[in-house]
């Protein structure tokens, strides 16, 4: 989507490399995990980029208390609805098998609850359709949201 926007990405692998390294997969440390990613979107919303989010936010909570940080203007909900059985068989990292071999604790899903969100601004049929389908869904309603916005 090269289209003069500037854009970050934010998901779990590179966040929790380093801003919050420090964090574990409990509840708590989940909550605290997407509460400091809320606070890093916006200080980048505030620079004018466009920041997009991809993390696992399994607690309602947690997915209305980022809203309310990075502002109901700028904030958009997609929801990957994907059974759990398509998400194993999509698993490259093999983190399925390893919380089903309990090498890995508090994994949503396996050995942590998720709470389906309750109004996504859009939802991906993710797990009846394939992978480019689904992303060429989200990159669409993105593109949709972002008209108006000036370009960089």
């Amino acid at each position: 989507m090269d289209e003069g926007y500037h854009v970050v990405v934010l998901d779990g692998d590179n966040v929790r490399s380093g801003l919050n390294s420090d964090l574990g997969f409990s509840d708590d440390d989940r909550h605290e995990n997407l509460r400091r990613v809320a606070h890093v979107a916006r200080l980048f919303l505030d620079q004018g980029y466009v920041v997009l989010v991809s993390f696992i936010s399994p607690f309602e909570a947690d997915r209305k208390l980022a809203r309310e940080i990075v502002g109901d203007n700028y904030f958009r909900l997609i929801y990957l609805d994907c059974p759990l059985e398509v998400c194993e068989a999509r698993d490259l990292k093999g983190l399925y098998a390893s919380a089903r071999s309990a090498e890995v604790s508090d994994f949503t899903g396996i050995t942590s609850r998720y709470e389906l969100s309750l109004s996504p601004d859009l939802s991906v049929p993710s797990g009846k359709q394939d992978l480019i389908q689904s992303i060429a869904l989200a990159v669409n309603f993105v593109k949709s949201t972002i008209v108006g916005l000036e370009p960089h």
